[in-house]
């Protein structure tokens, strides 16, 4: 009996041995980590600006009269002899002009050829048609001494809604720098002449001339210097042949050496002649867009040009596009009457015919297809 009780004992001390042992704890389940999002890339925006540029502004005594004849006695009113042109100067973003002759004013007395001095009112007439970059560094600009120079500033001084460049009193940049729907644009404006003719050494005004002797040293570093300052780099310059319809050496090899500094867009005038549309690597060349007014009486220089294109920016990446050469014609009747700029998609076979040189529809039709690449040229 005592047996049964003790062993009736041990199996309760087992059972109760047993009933200590934890039964076992579900471990709550390992929080989740929550699946890390990459940041959704920035989506690439679009930079553009629109440019319109044409060539050299020649104010000859035949334009300035019939200016005068239009003002009716009260100064000069240029605005009739351009009117064509208005609407394509003021849908672009940014519309570019060779203003050839100084704008001494009649204070000085306006005249003709050889030594150009032109009214104020056409610079005031052009800023009207709606452009805003003017060139002034051409083989005219000392034509009418220091006076030409300073009155042709102070000019543009009192607007400063336009920019002027070629034309600076010493120490100053001659890199302008200008900024359009986000682009920002560096211009740079040199003359490989001027004529023979200097300001006095102790002048406080300056035009850039290109010098050849040096390969070109101080157009190369300033571009050099534009690159870090803009997305894009205009050289406008005035070089090159009167009369002649191809670039010369010194054109072509000057254009390389820009090419290579790193300008992207380079606005050539002075020929008085339209002249070929081409690249150099990434570098767009114009080598002259011709007259833009005149009253020359060579049939090739009745024609110039407008250059139109975009300035396009997508994030790190820049480019030019939609480049079109459209034709302009000087177009005038006899005794010189009638002076006015028509662009070649409103020009027909009668103007032609009344033209006071010998010229056609199809001469400048042809001149324009010899001169300028298809892929550029637009007549319609």
């Amino acid at each position: 009996m005592k047996k049964i009780s003790i062993f009736l004992v041990f199996i309760f001390i087992l059972s109760m041995l047993g009933g200590c042992h934890s039964a076992p704890v579900e471990q709550p389940d390992a929080p989740q980590q929550e699946t890390q999002r990459q940041p959704e890339p920035e989506p690439i925006v679009e930079k553009r600006a629109s440019f319109f540029g044409v060539g050299d502004n020649l104010i000859h005594n035949c334009v300035y009269w019939q200016a005068e004849k239009h003002a009716s006695g009260d100064g000069y009113n240029f605005l009739p002899m351009y009117e064509q042109m208005r609407g394509d100067i003021e849908s672009a973003d940014i519309a570019y002009i060779n203003q050839e002759t100084v704008l001494g004013g009649t204070e000085i007395g306006v005249s003709s050829y050889p030594q150009f001095n032109s009214p104020q009112e056409l610079g005031r007439d052009m800023i009207d048609l709606g452009f805003d970059v003017f060139s002034l560094a051409t083989n005219h600009a000392f034509d009418k001494g220091e006076k030409g120079v300073r009155n042709t500033l102070a000019f543009f001084d009192s607007h400063p809604e336009v920019t002027a460049i070629g034309m600076y009193k010493k120490g100053e940049e001659i890199i302008t720098v200008l900024e359009k729907n986000g682009i920002k644009l560096a211009f740079i404006n040199y003359t490989f002449h001027t004529n023979g003719l200097s300001l006095p050494s102790d002048s406080e005004y300056y035009v850039p001339v290109a010098d050849i002797s040096n390969d070109y040293k101080g157009m190369v570093e300033a571009v050099e210097r534009a690159k870090g300052m803009a997305d894009f780099v205009v050289f406008c310059v005035h070089w090159g042949d009167e009369g002649a319809t191809q670039p010369n050496k010194i054109q072509k090899d000057s254009a390389k050496i820009l090419a290579d500094a790193g300008c992207d867009v380079i606005v050539g005038t002075h020929s008085h002649t339209i002249q070929p549309v081409e690249y150099i690597d990434d570098t767009l060349v114009i080598y002259s867009l011709g007259n833009f007014i005149s009253a020359q009486k060579g049939p090739y220089n009745m024609m110039g040009g407008a250059i139109k294109f975009d300035f396009v920016l997508k994030g790190e990446e820049k480019s030019i596009e939609n480049v079109r050469f459209e034709p302009l014609i000087n177009q005038y009747e006899a005794g010189f009457s009638n002076i006015r700029v028509i662009p070649f998609r409103n020009y027909t076979e009668q103007l032609g015919h009344d033209h006071a040189v010998d010229v056609s529809y199809n001469y400048f039709k042809n001149l324009a297809e010899e001169t300028i690449d298809a892929a550029y040229l637009k007549l319609d």
